[in-house]
């Protein structure tokens, strides 16, 4: 919430419709200039993915695993890292070994983290932590 009138920020928030994994609602917001506005935001839990190399990522021709896999918003088949919705309260780096493994079969020995990103701050909040991956092995 905006702390006092001056201040940029949520000055109310309506939910407009709560589904399986996110929810829609809209935001009276106070910009910046003092002029307030109505914000249509998508409220998400937030996700996490992993880069997984398959050889040395520091290595003159690093190899990483790609999933193709369809998505009905795009119309087509993309190709992505294994990446996934956080559960609740879920470690981004158990979230991104689960995924990894239900995406790809394979496992890693080791993450680490890259960064954390909000995916479009223009409607959501939806923040995508990701990690990468070494000596990834797949059965």
């Amino acid at each position: 919430m905006a702390k006092n009138a001056e201040e940029p920020g949520r000055v109310k928030s309506t939910r407009a419709y709560t589904g399986k994994i996110i929810s829609l609602d809209v935001d009276t917001v106070r910009f910046p200039d003092g002029s307030t506005g109505e914000l249509e935001m998508i409220r998400h839990p937030g996700a996490s993915a992993i880069v997984p190399f398959l050889s040395d990522p520091r290595g003159g021709d690093p190899q990483v695993l790609l999933i193709r896999q369809y998505r009905y918003a795009a119309d087509g088949y993309l190709y992505e890292i294994p990446a996934g919705r956080l559960d609740p309260g879920e470690d981004p780096g158990t979230a991104a070994f689960r995924e990894l493994k239900e995406e790809t079969g394979c496992t890693a020995e080791q993450l680490d983290y890259l960064l954390t990103m909000y995916t479009t701050p223009g409607f959501t909040g939806r923040k995508i932590h990701i990690l990468h991956g070494n000596r990834i092995g797949c059965w």
